[in-house]
């Protein structure tokens, strides 16, 4: 297990949450919690939540067993990898509001020395390109304007994440053109049908697959919107949305997918309940080695609780901050 990590918002417009998140490794996935009166109180996260309570699709099953277990993992290792990479990349080029194309290699390097990605793969500069590309002509598409980019938050409900992206966009909806009616036919005289541009505020959630969105993904958005919304109460989302690049030849272009109330509530529930009863009702202790071992010596262990571990953590880091205060 890592060590504990301070999660903070990369950028916002907002009123900033009241609650420092912080976030530790814990059993193959990862646990967010904030600290109230020196205790720590723990949050699932939501890619564990969605993965410990959705059933595996047929699909990815079948695609697992055609590429054999461990030639599969390794390969969704490293798409997790470059999702990260990308998820980066988009937030640079919102809070910069410009990107080279001619220097991606050493943004790259870059984030590998920011310790955001771990390495990258000579295809991953084409690939990078084209995404950001696509993302850009979105963002011209829908005239988007940030308003929070990868902010962190928890849910009184249990649960935690960094949300993509919250923004104003422009959204083309169905209306009447009332001082210019049809002039002719069936029609004459009723008012014409025309698009209206509108703005809305809208929860975005990024992926950088290019073969469509799967109900994990939906179930994904949903908790995000009701995390914002219990944060947030004072400011309404309109929609929330998927968002993909293409494969694109040509042109930049990409996928957009509006999400908004596709969710069962009522599913949402009990499988917030699931998680709550599966995931946290025991936490896993944490295993520790001695800093050195000499040749021939055994290797010395230990065993904490998470919760014995992080509080620990925190009173060397309180420890530590003192010092350097005086």
């Amino acid at each position: 297990m890592n060590q504990t990590e301070t999660i903070t918002t990369i950028y916002t417009t907002l009123d900033p949450v009241p609650y420092e998140v912080f976030r530790v490794r814990v059993g193959g996935g990862r646990l967010y919690y904030t600290m109230v009166d020196d205790e720590p109180r723990f949050y699932i996260s939501l890619t564990t939540l969605t993965r410990h309570t959705l059933p595996t699709s047929e699909f990815l099953i079948k695609w697992i067993s055609s590429m054999g277990e461990k030639e599969a993992k390794a390969y969704m290792e490293e798409r997790a990898e470059y999702g990260t990479l990308m998820h980066h990349t988009f937030g640079e080029f919102m809070m910069e509001k410009k990107y080279n194309f001619d220097l991606t290699e050493g943004f790259i390097k870059n984030a590998i020395a920011m310790g955001i990605i771990k390495y990258y793969k000579e295809d991953w500069i084409e690939e990078l390109n084209k995404d950001v590309a696509a993302f850009a002509m979105f963002c011209h598409d829908y005239k988007v304007e940030p308003l929070a980019i990868e902010i962190v938050m928890v849910s009184k409900d249990g649960y935690g994440t960094l949300i993509d992206l919250v923004c104003k966009m422009h959204e083309e909806v169905d209306g009447f053109d009332y001082d210019n009616p049809y002039k002719s036919g069936k029609r004459k005289g009723q008012p014409r049908e025309i698009k209206i541009k509108k703005d809305i505020t809208a929860l975005i959630n990024f992926k950088s697959g290019k073969h469509g969105f799967y109900e994990e993904h939906e179930v994904q958005l949903e908790f995000e919107r009701r995390l914002f919304v219990e944060n947030y109460p004072d400011i309404k989302i309109d929609a929330i949305y998927n968002w993909a690049p293409k494969d694109w030849k040509g042109k930049p272009s990409y996928t957009l997918k509006d999400q908004t109330g596709q969710l069962n509530g009522q599913k949402a529930d009990y499988l917030l309940g699931l998680a709550k009863i599966e995931l946290m009702k025991k936490l896993p202790n944490k295993l520790s080695l001695a800093t050195s071992v000499k040749y021939g010596d055994a290797p010395q262990v230990t065993e904490s609780s998470v919760y014995d571990y992080i509080k620990q953590r925190h009173r060397e880091m309180a420890v530590a901050n003192n010092a350097m205060e005086s």
